[in-house]
């Protein structure tokens, strides 16, 4: 909604997700504050930039360390930490934070270039995986969805391979002779005439809906598979 959380998908195996939900419950209004200023200060370049704690403190280090989040992190045995923004496209998501204990030299130049060679990659894995895992989403309830249709359901895309496919069509695939779906996943019918007509189809967009109301009239008939077309009924 029109309201900012803190969310913590990808945590060290070193940390207790739950202890950090309880740390951000009582630490949200500060938590808020230095997300704001990492976010501030990320903007300068296009770069994935740390911010270190001086930094991000500016001139009120003292204060910065008295806070009641900071005062927390030390009783745990966290000294110092950095973080900066992923994704500067979005600012409302992506964020990476690194934390040094007390027998940590923090944030040294050498640790610092490793880390900008390596957070490209893992702001690109973490954009890429969370639009698959929409994807996923969204193809699990259109499959849900069309698994419980009597007849066989394709989706393709526009080189007639089959993106979604639901139970009945894999079971018409499995059981009939009229068509079928080739290594390389494209639909083929076994009968020239019905192939060319499939491709025409795919054509253009404007192949679709010439019929008006009696839209089954743009269906290929399968002449030589009649019970294909009785397992729709």
């Amino acid at each position: 909604g029109d309201s900012r959380r803190i969310v913590t998908p990808y945590l060290s195996r070193r940390y207790d997700p739950e202890q950090i939900q309880k740390y951000l419950k009582r630490n949200i209004h500060f938590e808020f504050m230095d997300q704001a200023r990492y976010e501030t200060l990320s903007r300068a370049s296009d770069t994935i930039d740390l911010i270190d704690q001086r930094t991000l403190a500016g001139s009120r280090l003292d204060e910065f360390l008295a806070r009641p989040n900071v005062q927390k992190m030390r009783a745990n045995g966290i000294r110092e930490r950095a973080g900066g923004l992923l994704d500067k496209d979005n600012t409302l998501r992506s964020r990476f934070s690194i934390h040094f204990g007390d027998n940590s030299p923090g944030l040294t130049d050498e640790i610092h270039a490793m880390l900008a060679e390596l957070l490209p990659h893992v702001a690109k894995a973490i954009e890429v995986g969370r639009g698959m895992r929409q994807s996923r989403a969204l193809n699990t309830k259109v499959l849900a969805t069309m698994d419980r249709q009597r007849m066989g359901i394709c989706i393709l895309d526009r080189f007639g391979r089959v993106e979604l496919a639901n139970a009945e069509f894999k079971r018409q695939i499995q059981d009939y002779p009229a068509y079928s779906v080739d290594q390389d996943q494209v639909l083929k019918f076994h009968e020239s005439f019905n192939s060319k007509r499939l491709s025409g189809l795919l054509s253009d967009i404007g192949q679709h809906g010439k019929h008006g109301a009696r839209p089954r009239k743009e269906a290929l008939i399968l002449d030589s598979a009649s019970d294909v077309l009785e397992s729709a009924d």
